[in-house]
């Protein structure tokens, strides 16, 4: 049998484009998955909880955390009971903008003195970020943050952080890194026109703030999440979300019909270029059951990152729903991680194996410094 999906979408942290805001510096967004239509099937059930502790709304902010205990069993139950499964996606401000530069100045579509194998290859592409990232300082990453969001190609300003960030790699102990980086920025100084490093447009603009990319990462997990199930997603609700409404509709609309195609990243499995398709989204001017939930599941979630200690029923709640959801972390601690377990994927490198090694790295090196001087 093929269920039909739902999903219900909240929000948390959101700063629009002043992403170094030090009261907020995360941005958290949530869904909540079930077979059904929660706010159909499901609605009288909270109701029920709701009447009984006399609150008319779920909103855990207001409520705090005595009153989620006092009701917490219950929702534990209902999401229990619902078949509920979430999916969360943190992005570190911050690291969103060390992430962003090193996308614009790094990749070898637009940079030609990088080779694909080096930012394609997951492994090599982080451990070249990590390096990079030591190098950026929160003026550096504002100034360029401004230059992004920018309709014109700033160059004079652009080559004055790359300068600062040449003459500050000198100090990167890997010889090798120091190369690239070097031989990567000193290209995009001489070439400032093949560098895109701007937005001229405000749907391009939204499309580098944290909601947007949260929200993509959402799109991905609601469609994972429906290749589980063998379902279709139906309906996908967000809260109310006026700054972005018309971009958050338009991005559904866009891969919700992308070509139905996979592709094969390394280290990265398959990823399907279209997703939740057929699927309806709105964005909703009233709270509804469904995004009450997902409303209080994103606050226990978010606290629980921050190290914040639960207990009793309330302790119970957050576990199952930690036990039931998936994530997604932008940020250079997850990058981090995320290189040490792709490195610890390696087959052993036999001997038989270095040679032809050797012959690919040269050839690719003679073609990236030919690439340099065209």
């Amino acid at each position: 049998m093929r269920y039909t999906m739902y999903a219900y979408i909240d929000e948390t942290g959101n700063t629009g484009k002043n992403i170094f805001d030090s009261n907020q510096p995360v941005f958290w967004i949530g869904a909540m998955m079930t077979y059904h239509d929660f706010d159909k099937e499901w609605s009288n059930d909270l109701k029920a909880i709701l009447n009984s502790h006399k609150v008319s709304e779920l909103h855990a902010t207001k409520l705090g955390i005595n009153n989620i205990e006092k009701m917490a069993k219950s929702l534990k139950e209902l999401i229990q009971n619902a078949g509920a499964k979430f999916f969360f996606a943190r992005i570190i401000k911050r690291d969103l903008a060390a992430f962003k530069f090193f996308d614009t100045f790094f990749d070898p579509g637009e940079n030609n003195a990088l080779s694909q194998y080096q930012y394609n290859l997951r492994p090599l592409r982080l451990l070249l970020l990590s390096k990079v990232s030591i190098l950026l300082d929160d003026i550096m990453l504002q100034n360029f943050w401004e230059i992004l969001l920018s309709k014109n190609n700033q160059e004079i300003e652009i080559q004055k952080i790359l300068e600062k960030i040449i003459d500050r790699s000198q100090y990167i102990p890997d010889e090798r890194s120091r190369q690239l980086i070097h031989d990567a920025l000193t290209w995009a100084i001489k070439n400032p026109k093949a560098i895109d490093a701007s937005s001229y447009s405000k749907q391009a603009r939204q499309i580098h703030m944290p909601n947007m990319v949260g929200f993509t990462a959402l799109m991905r997990g609601i469609h994972d999440q429906s290749k589980a199930w063998n379902s279709q997603v139906e309906k996908i609700k967000h809260d109310r979300q006026d700054q972005f409404k018309t971009s958050l509709i338009d991005w559904h609309n866009l891969f919700s019909n992308f070509d139905p195609i996979s592709i094969q990243l390394p280290f990265e499995g398959t990823m399907d270029m279209q997703v939740v398709p057929n699927s309806k989204f709105s964005v909703e001017a009233n709270s509804t059951p469904g995004l009450e939930v997902i409303d209080t599941a994103l606050w226990i979630v978010q606290r629980n990152f921050c190290g914040e200690k639960f207990t009793g029923k309330c302790e119970r709640l957050r576990k199952y729903i930690m036990a039931n959801s998936s994530y997604y972390d932008m940020s250079m601690e997850n990058a981090e991680k995320t290189f040490i377990s792709d490195v610890n994927k390696f087959d052993p490198i036999t001997s038989d194996r270095i040679q032809p090694a050797m012959m690919f790295l040269k050839r690719e090196e003679n073609q990236r410094v030919s690439r340099m001087h065209i």
